[in-house]
């Protein structure tokens, strides 16, 4: 039998937490004014399903003393409700029965019938929250006036999706994730009677990985115990239970926190030659910054995650450069970012983006390589389709070095000799709204761009002119996750001003997605997009 079965309390003193639940649960036993409906909501493997088991058993109990909310558990009542065999005691997964008719089969007709062997008939409905919206209709009228031989008690961990009207018509108990202190006792007793010892780094990690889940707590803690040794140290289980989030995911982190894209990059690729999928790869980069988040808040809680010193002095140091807020904007920009992964030419792309948008970017040489690049990228004026040759506007040299000094243009490949195209001067008239109009104003655009936002600006580049009606601008881009960066609403807003304050008179744009095929004397496929996508050149 499974340790979380051995081990299941047997009384109401035995539930680890809830005290609050257990007092009132417990007072009402007492007096003798039981509920006919409760519902249990929280978390899983928290104690739901025991409570109700043991509720059961107190209400049917026919040894239990008037003075004592305690069942006996020795009479035939209590012995049969822990085998699972008391035919009055009905137990329902409404995951699997889920549907109307199952509701009258085996609910609303059973509970017309007296019980047999017990004094009251118990109707325990686990996960409760999968029935349908006609089974709920259906078991409505008998929750409300059962017979007075029956008991419901509803089980669920997601309380968002039951109708308010079998809500009003229970007493609710929220349950809470068990604590740190009260999980480790308990963990530790376990060990006891089971006549093993483990370290405390041991109770540390599976509390850790457990997430404050008894069940699971107890599971990883059987594995543990089936190692055989009477005393159990981290070393001799860490195939069982690895470190929170692995060193080359902490690393890469931390390179971004420090700025330092060229080494989060390095990571990454790591990584990716290790052959991790990166939707594991950003899941872990999340986890790590949600410790990050949670250690900021509560700094005291750095000592339950079991980093050694020199990683804790660094997280510390951290916390004095960057508030919490801080963490929580990385966490929405990753989630953002995980989104993309599947739609995206190449697997690695979305957190190459992800670690230039985090990071000072002059510091880049690159995204895709980590080489120095022999000559700089330049930055692309939009191209346009149009069917006579319109002039372009200059290329200018990026700097690796900040504050350079003002480069020469550049001319493109296959283009005639270009003429540096002027900055648009202030001027209180209006600007017609054409392409070449746009050409023109397209530097100050860029550098507009790149003063709110750095890595948008490499997506900016990519923009191609397709057409012009009335006051709505018309651009493409090569891939969707472009489009849903552009067209987010705040992004969006902002390009829209500062085209309107570049143009001196009031605009608008949409994007659309044109995806183009190179011909045969093209770079490699992949390389060329991401090429593209952040207005560099394949050498």
């Amino acid at each position: 039998m499974a340790l979380y079965h051995t081990h299941r309390p047997q009384t109401f003193d035995d539930i680890l937490g809830q005290k609050h639940i257990i007092q009132t649960i417990t007072n009402q036993i007492l007096q003798e004014k039981v509920a006919h409906a409760y519902l249990f909501f929280g978390p899983r493997g928290i104690g739901k399903t025991t409570t109700a088991r043991l509720l059961a058993k107190a209400v049917n109990c026919t040894e239990k003393k008037k003075d004592t909310y305690e069942p006996c558990n020795t009479c035939a009542a209590c012995t049969s409700i822990t085998q699972g065999s008391a035919i009055d005691v009905i137990e329902i997964d409404a995951a699997s029965h889920t549907g109307v008719d199952h509701v009258r089969e085996h609910i609303i007709e059973n509970a017309q019938f007296k019980p047999t062997t017990c004094a009251k008939k118990v109707f325990i409905i686990d996960e409760v929250h999968m029935l349908s919206t006609s089974a709920f209709n259906a078991l409505l009228k008998t929750l409300e006036e059962p017979p007075a031989h029956v008991m419901f008690i509803l089980a669920t961990t997601e309380l968002h999706k039951l109708p308010a009207t079998i809500i009003s018509r229970c007493q609710r108990f929220t349950y809470e994730s068990i604590s740190h202190d009260d999980l480790h006792g308990y963990l530790k007793n376990i060990a006891k009677k089971e006549g093993r010892t483990l370290d405390e780094d041991v109770i540390e990690r599976i509390i850790i990985k457990s997430d404050g889940c008894v069940r699971d707590a107890v599971s990883l803690l059987e594995q543990v115990l089936s190692f055989g040794s009477e005393h159990i140290t981290i070393n001799d289980v860490l195939h069982i239970l690895p470190p929170v989030f692995s060193e080359d995911t902490r690393e890469l982190v931390f390179s971004i926190l420090e700025n330092n894209p060229t080494e989060a990059l390095h990571k990454l690729h790591h990584m990716y030659a290790q052959n991790m999928h990166m939707i594991e790869c950003i899941d872990t980069l999340i986890d790590v910054l949600r410790t990050l988040m949670i250690t900021s808040v509560n700094p005291t809680a750095i000592s339950n995650y079991g980093f050694d010193k020199e990683i804790t002095k660094k997280i510390k140091s951290f916390h004095k450069q960057y508030k919490p807020n801080y963490y929580i904007t990385l966490i929405e920009s990753a989630m953002k970012r995980r989104g993309l992964i599947k739609q995206s030419p190449i697997e690695t792309l979305p957190l190459e983006l992800f670690i230039i948008e985090w990071t000072d970017t002059t510091k880049a040489t690159t995204v895709i390589s980590e080489e120095p690049v022999p000559t700089p990228p330049q930055e692309k004026a939009p191209k346009l389709i149009v069917e006579t040759p319109a002039p372009a506007a200059p290329k200018k040299v990026e700097e690796e070095i900040p504050t350079p000094e003002e480069p020469a243009p550049v001319a493109e490949k296959k283009a005639p000799q270009e003429t540096p195209a002027p900055l648009p001067e202030t001027s209180s008239e209006p600007m017609a709204i054409t392409k070449a109009n746009i050409l023109s104003i397209w530097n100050a655009f860029l550098e507009r761009v790149e003063k709110e936002s750095a890595s948008l600006v490499y997506i900016v580049k990519t923009l191609e002119v397709v057409s012009i009606k009335d006051q709505l601008i018309t651009f493409t881009v090569p891939f969707a996750f472009h489009k849903d960066k552009l067209t987010d609403t705040n992004c969006q807003a902002s390009l829209t001003q500062a085209l309107s304050d570049l143009l001196q008179t009031p605009v608008s744009f949409e994007i659309d997605v044109v995806k183009k095929e190179g011909d045969g004397t093209a770079p490699a496929k992949d390389i060329q997009q991401v090429a593209d996508a952040f207005g560099g050149e394949v050498m």
